[in-house]
């Protein structure tokens, strides 16, 4: 009989809560899903909870949905973070090799990630994630993998994704509630990275833009590792109210509509419309969409001119970060734009036209399994990411950029049981 792992991401944004469940060969390693459910969202807000118990009856219901789907009851998942407070920052970190006549060991990597870490926060904050970059031997530059190498110093340079103490906390208890363990979190542009970007495009240097509900999460990656992680305080929502306001619908029939002219790229009229007469081609009448009188707009007016100045205004606020990070001259692969906002209207072409820069529109492509309601769908790419994050998560510790990263600590992939918590207790004691 094969033998299973399961892996579980729980997505917790402003407009939606996706919850997903797969399971990974022992053999083959193979990952299939078993599991899917997405669910409005309540309780969330520019993804940061405002209303506990609104939030854990809304995960509740898209965790229970997942569950009868696969058949089986989850016990612990990865959950996404995000949220405005999110920030980052690059760290040095330098030790002596422990054995100067012999080789760089695991030990030493341990102890110069941690060197790295060791950074003066706020109170508020709490890190996430050290991500390393590179690593030095001895001025050596552009090492991947000191491991087994010789030398006496061991520098590394690493990427700090900090967090709201406070957010992380509300979040967690969140899912806690429903007896389910955190595994870890993830910030969401990281676990977007993982079911959008390729390997080729993180080497060479790209920028990630995960338009979600109520923020858009950045991540820049240059040669091959996480360099900078950001998040805007605006989302696809604030089209919907654009659209709402412009045209003085309902937000449900804004968001129908900004729906139907993501799907058609080119307007068309439907076969009534055309024997009517009553509208001119490229017109849309917004009675079809939950409006209650016949309004018709023609698509010039709700893309030139409420959809397109917003999106601007967007992608202008995303190539400042870029601009503040200082990797702006680093990413010749140029922006992949993801999340429900990569189905925009013109999403591309005005991100094109406002950074001068590449893009793409990246869907996840990854995962096997019930995927048909997922596949190549950019509003999935962070709970896909998530489980991709979880299958590498459970293997050993990768020391590149690119692979997975230290999540809140060591202590949270120790178990739980008396050896557990004998370790826990001995690490209160060291730097």
């Amino acid at each position: 009989m094969v033998k299973s792992q399961s892996l579980v991401g729980i997505d917790i944004g402003s407009s939606k809560i996706t919850t997903l469940i797969a399971l990974r060969s022992t053999e083959t390693q193979s990952i299939n899903v078993v599991g899917v459910a997405s669910l409005p969202s309540t309780g969330v807000k520019k993804s940061q909870i405002v209303d506990i118990d609104a939030a854990i009856k809304s995960i509740t219901a898209s965790v229970e949905a997942a569950e009868r789907m696969a058949g089986l009851s989850i016990s612990k998942a990865f959950i996404n973070i995000g949220g405005s407070l999110i920030a980052s920052r690059n760290s040095t970190g330098v030790v002596a090799v422990s054995e100067p006549e012999g080789e760089i060991t695991e030990s030493d990597v341990r102890r110069v990630i941690d060197s790295a870490r060791a950074v003066s926060l706020p109170a508020a904050q709490e890190v996430l994630h050290v991500l390393p970059r590179q690593y030095k031997v001895d001025g050596q530059e552009g090492i991947k993998d000191p491991v087994s190498m010789t030398g006496v110093r061991l520098e590394a340079e690493a990427h700090l994704v900090l967090g709201s103490t406070t957010s992380i906390r509300n979040l967690t208890k969140c899912v806690t509630e429903l007896g389910i363990g955190v595994e870890g979190l993830v910030y969401s542009g990281l676990a977007a990275s993982e079911s959008v970007l390729t390997a080729t495009e993180k080497e060479l240097g790209v920028v990630l833009v995960d338009i979600g509900g109520g923020t858009t999460s950045i991540a820049i990656w240059v040669d091959g590792s996480l360099a900078h992680s950001a998040v805007l305080p605006i989302g696809a929502k604030n089209i919907t109210n654009d659209l709402a306001i412009g045209m003085r619908l309902g937000l449900d029939v804004a968001e129908e509509v900004k729906k139907h002219l993501g799907d058609k790229l080119k307007a068309q009229v439907s076969d009534k419309e055309e024997k009517d007469g009553d509208f001119k081609e490229g017109d849309l009448d917004l009675a079809k969409f939950g409006a209650e009188e016949h309004i018709k707009a023609s698509r010039k007016t709700l893309v030139e001119g409420i959809i397109r100045p917003r999106l601007q205004e967007i992608f202008s606020m995303v190539g400042e970060s870029i601009k503040e990070s200082g990797f702006g001259g680093r990413t010749p692969a140029g922006i992949v734009i993801t999340g429900g906002g990569a189905k925009t209207v013109e999403v591309d072409t005005i991100c094109k036209r406002v950074l001068s820069m590449p893009t793409r529109v990246g869907s996840p492509h990854t995962l096997n399994g019930l995927v048909d309601d997922v596949r190549r769908e950019p509003a999935y790419a962070v709970s896909e990411g998530l489980i991709l994050y979880a299958s590498k998560s459970s293997a050993p510790l990768s020391r590149t950029g690119g692979g997975i990263s230290i999540v809140r600590g060591i202590t949270d992939k120790l178990p739980k049981g008396m050896f557990g918590r004998a370790i826990e207790f001995v690490k209160q004691f060291l730097p």
